[in-house]
């Protein structure tokens, strides 16, 4: 159950990845100036908002290579588990629970697949949001 709340938090991740890498809209101050005819130089409030941009983007990629860093640890894991289960049930005597064994076992390879998916994906947005 908890590994099916990991698949959650990765399409998440995925999906708001492209929102991340947007710029945000103008703010009202802005668009206040430009209306009103000011003639105060636009290049003084670019700066820090770049700037502001620039940290935020680089702490929204860190975030988000923590979660790939943990997804990738949780995958492994998962791997060894899933190598433990088809491993003790060829152990069994019975066929009926052996059977449902490598059932079980077959699902969790197929959660596991997707999941790598999902990672690989997060890898390549992130890749593609790093460059400038």
């Amino acid at each position: 159950m908890r590994s099916i709340s990991y698949v959650y938090v990765v399409i998440l991740l995925v999906a708001l990845s492209p929102l991340l890498a947007q710029d945000p809209p103008a703010s009202g101050n802005q668009a206040h100036t430009a209306k009103s005819g000011a003639k105060d130089s636009p290049a003084a409030e670019v700066a820090p908002q770049d700037s502001a941009r620039a940290q935020r983007r680089a702490q929204l990629l860190q975030m988000q290579q923590q979660q790939i860093d943990g997804l990738r640890k949780q995958l492994e894991q998962m791997r060894g588990m899933i190598y433990m289960l088809r491993t003790e049930g060829q152990r069994v005597k019975s066929v009926d629970v052996r059977d449902n064994l490598q059932t079980n076992a077959d699902l969790w390879q197929t959660m596991l697949e997707a999941m790598q998916k999902n990672l690989d994906v997060m890898q390549e947005m992130q890749r593609a949001m790093a460059e400038p």
